[in-house]
């Protein structure tokens, strides 16, 4: 696995027995008057909310609990692999759900990871696309097994440069592409928070894109119509600059 991009859906439970008398108590109180309850365990209203805040805040932004996701996943798998977490607390009583987004190094197969998956203890793997064909926390809970839905399969449509780059970073990258790989920007589209400049490698239409959000990459620029050919540059490409970026002390494409 080379990225991780995870949301967490995670139940009450998890904060203990007084978050979930919490949400009990505050869904009575919203069909029976003079009976609301304020929040105490939770920072805001969890009945019927949402909120985007598990444990403390740390100061680069992530809360403890998406900070112990980056960092466990790192321990228990590979130092190497990038992680993005976000965790939200949700009104469900019992039953964690995530959204996991994985790219890895090499191709896999749907059959592959289906077959990884089914042998793996305690996953069960549920693959029915049609209404209903899926599991909830109602079912999920008080059972031991982690359900996972059918895997979904998409094309490689882009490559990380890195991503917590910033301006500086993508001025470089910029610098080397033009210098290196004698390549020349087209299209520059400069905005508050991104920034995309088109250009050809080897006649494939890509982008270099910076956002102060997510860093810097390279895509194809026509994403939705990209063809596999133009995927296979962008790798060649990411392939090609991370030596050259090691280098010079930007964080290499791993």
């Amino acid at each position: 696995m080379r990225r991780v991009v995870v949301s967490t859906y995670q139940s009450v439970s998890g904060a203990g027995k007084d978050a979930m008398d919490e949400l009990w108590a505050q869904t009575k109180g919203k069909y029976v008057p003079g009976q609301e309850v304020q929040p105490k365990k939770f920072p805001k209203e969890i009945a019927f909310n949402l909120i985007p805040h598990i444990d403390v805040f740390m100061e680069d932004g992530y809360t403890k609990e998406e900070w112990k996701m980056l960092a466990e996943t790192k321990k228990m798998l590979d130092p190497k692999i990038r992680v993005t977490a976000t965790c939200v607390r949700v009104p469900v009583f019992v039953g964690h759900s995530e959204s996991v987004n994985i790219e890895f190094a090499r191709p896999i197969s749907p059959d592959e990871a289906r077959e990884i998956l089914r042998n793996a203890p305690g996953i069960s793997v549920i693959d029915k696309r049609e209404p209903g064909g899926y599991i909830t926390p109602v079912e999920a809970a008080g059972e031991f097994d982690t359900f996972v839905q059918e895997p979904v399969f998409t094309h490689h449509l882009g490559d990380v440069i890195a991503d917590d780059g910033g301006l500086k970073q993508f001025y470089h990258v910029a610098d080397v592409l033009s210098q290196d790989f004698n390549i020349r920007f087209s299209n520059k589209e400069d905005d508050f928070d991104a920034i995309d400049w088109e250009f050809r490698f080897k006649g494939h239409p890509l982008t270099l894109h910076y956002s102060i959000y997510n860093g810097i990459s390279i895509f194809p620029t026509r994403t939705k119509d990209a063809q596999t050919k133009d995927n296979k540059a962008v790798v060649e490409l990411a392939n090609a600059l991370e030596g050259k970026l090691f280098n010079t002390g930007i964080r290499s494409i791993a």
